[in-house]
């Protein structure tokens, strides 16, 4: 999966971060499986936040539909 996004030039540096980010919790990739809130530990909340701040709402849906 990595390799598919990193190969996608049609994803920004940013969304590929927060893919990446959604990636290494299982939690996180089921919440945008299944269209539910992502709900992380505060110190990674913090950082979710910091990546999504500099994505607009379009890009954060087109990066998490690339997960589905």
């Amino acid at each position: 999966m990595k390799k598919l996004i990193q190969g996608n030039e049609n994803l920004s540096a940013d969304q590929r971060h927060l893919l990446f980010f959604i990636l290494k919790f299982k939690s996180a990739w089921q919440a945008v499986l299944l269209h539910k809130p992502i709900e992380l530990p505060e110190e990674y909340t913090e950082a979710l936040t910091e990546i999504e701040a500099k994505l607009t709402d379009k890009q954060i849906k087109q990066a998490h539909s690339y997960l589905r």
